[in-house]
Formats: structure tokens, sequence, C-alpha cells
């Protein structure tokens, strides 16, 4: 019996509000309304974001096959086959790890300084694990590569071979 009345006056109370399915005119009313509030401003495209469409536009623009004077596919080919040279090339210059710090230890300074070798490749070891997350970083760590850093610091280095003539 309760639950009879509340549906019924909760239907009572739906009939007094008015439809929410406005014709075409006062749906567009409505909507400038809305989109005309303030806080739709933030939506708007940034600087960056404006930058970047007009890089991204033409970009797109040179690999337009449609370019007047029937260069259009020509001139797309060869662009591709530029943005892969480039990136060949990138990766040529910084794609390829560099000497490790443990090659290092064991080929220049372990020559100049053969007595601190042993130390050197330790702490290049360390270093070359932390670097490489083989194992994290820790105080310890900091201490035995300082150590040999003080040490090298402090050390002569070994005398140089005279080189002939």
């Amino acid at each position: 019996m309760v639950l009879t009345s509340a549906l019924g006056a909760l239907a009572r109370a739906a009939d007094a509000v008015p439809p929410l399915t406005p014709d075409g005119d006062e749906a567009r009313r409505w909507a400038e309304d809305e989109l005309s509030d303030p806080s739709y401003d933030i939506a708007e495209p940034t600087p960056f974001d404006r930058i970047a469409r007009a890089i991204g536009d033409f970009i797109a623009s040179l690999f337009n096959p449609d370019l007047s004077g029937g260069w259009g596919s020509t001139f797309a080919l060869v662009a591709g086959i530029v943005v892969v040279l480039i990136i060949a090339a990138a990766f040529l210059i910084w794609g390829v790890p560099r000497v490790s710090r443990r090659a290092a230890a064991r080929s220049s300074a372990a020559r100049v300084f053969p007595t601190l070798e042993d130390r050197l490749e330790e702490a290049a070891t360390a270093f070359d694990d932390v670097r490489y997350l083989r194992r994290p970083g820790t105080a310890e760590l900091y201490r035995l590569v300082a150590a040999v850093d003080d040490a090298v610091a402090s050390a002569q280095p070994a005398a140089r071979e005279a080189v002939p003539a």
C-alpha cells in the first residue's frame, strides 16, 4: 500500500515536469546557452596545441600525392626516404650504447693507475649495475665509488713509456 501510494505520487510529480525533448529551435538555444558558460573556455586549444596542429598539417601536406604539377607522389616518396635516413642516422649516432664504465675502467684507467685496478673494477661494476638497473643504488655503493674516486684523485699516474719518434 505504501509502495503503491509512493509510485502514484512519483507519477503525478513526473507529469508536472515539462518534457525534456525540446523542439529544434529550443534545443539550439539550450545548447548555445550551455556552451556560452565560461567553464567551457578551458577546452580552447592552447598555443602549443595550435603549433602542433600546424606542424602536423604541414607534414601531412608534404605527403599529399595531389600536389600540383604531378610531382606529389615523387615528393612523397623522396620525403619518406629522407625520414627513414634521418631515423637511421640518429640510431647510428645516438642509439648505439657507449662503452660501459666497466670497460673504461679495464682499458684506460687501469693502465694509468695499475695499483688501483681491482678497486676501479669494483667501482665500475657497482656504477654499471646501478646505471643499468641491475641493482638499486645504496649508500654503501655510493661510498665505494666515492672512495675510489678519492683514491684516483690522490694517486700518481703510472709513468708513460716514451713514444718512439
